[in-house]
């Protein structure tokens, strides 16, 4: 009796799992715990072989123990209101030069596009000297790989995963009553875009218009190019034009 209560129990809970979030949705919140791993795994290895790896305090907050908890919380309630809101699983390998190359060669384009910038406005010298940095955030190759392979997975719960797919929800679902989602995701895209690029450097419009408006438009159009990959293929798409961003931006240009 005991053991038919059981396998029931589990039948029952992945009968639930299966409802809650479907094949895609599943898909997707495996993926998600998979990246909540290798954010472990960063923090680890930092911890064993590069205690001295973070040199802002505001970079190490995110990869403390408590909120790594709860980037994967916040992962996973995105996960699940993207699967209600039509996003696509994370992870396939239908069309991939459109959902994996794609993403990365234009991710390496933007670097590049930042390292013109840096070269044109100095931009990266007067945000130092705004917060009063003296020192480059470049801590060496491995250790640098990992900050911001994490920081890149990160960096998507806080400005798309989390926000854009309960927004959309709240907004063409409940509020429009199933209606306009496209254009409801095109504002939050939008909108979620600005705020990276708008919270780092709104202080150069004050004493470097020119740079502060160029680099802002960088930025938006990096995230607005995230957001589209994430609509189209998945939040996995959309952190590999992150990840191969930061590795010309932050890894092979030390400013």
């Amino acid at each position: 009796m005991s053991v038919r209560l059981a396998s029931a129990g589990g039948f029952s809970l992945r009968a639930a799992a299966a409802r809650l979030l479907g094949p895609d949705g599943i898909n997707s919140a495996v993926a998600w715990l998979v990246l909540v791993g290798a954010l472990v795994s960063i923090r680890l290895l930092i911890d064993a072989f590069y205690p001295s790896a973070f040199n802002d305090p505001e970079q190490a907050s995110f990869f403390a123990w408590p909120a790594l908890g709860v980037l994967g919380v916040l992962g996973l309630v995105g996960v699940y209101f993207a699967h209600l809101t039509g996003f696509p699983a994370a992870l396939s390998m239908q069309e991939p030069v459109r959902r994996w190359l794609a993403p990365i060669a234009i991710g390496l384009a933007f670097g590049v596009v930042y390292f013109g910038l840096d070269s044109w406005t100095k931009f990266t010298a007067l945000t130092n000297a705004h917060h009063g940095v003296a020192t480059t955030q470049f801590v060496g190759v491995a250790p640098s790989i990992l900050i911001f392979t994490g920081g890149a997975i990160i960096s998507e719960v806080v400005f798309r995963l989390f926000p854009i797919p309960i927004l959309l929800w709240l907004i063409s679902r409940v509020a429009l009553r199933k209606r306009g989602a496209e254009p409801t995701f095109w504002v939050l895209a939008i909108l979620t875009s600005l705020l990276e690029p708008v919270s780092q450097y709104s202080f150069l419009l004050g004493s470097a218009a020119g740079a502060g408006v160029a680099v802002i438009a960088a930025g938006f159009g990096l995230n607005m190019v995230q957001a589209s990959f994430f609509r189209r293929y998945g939040f996995l798409s959309a952190i590999a034009v992150r990840v191969a961003f930061y590795m010309i931006w932050h890894v092979a240009y030390v400013h």
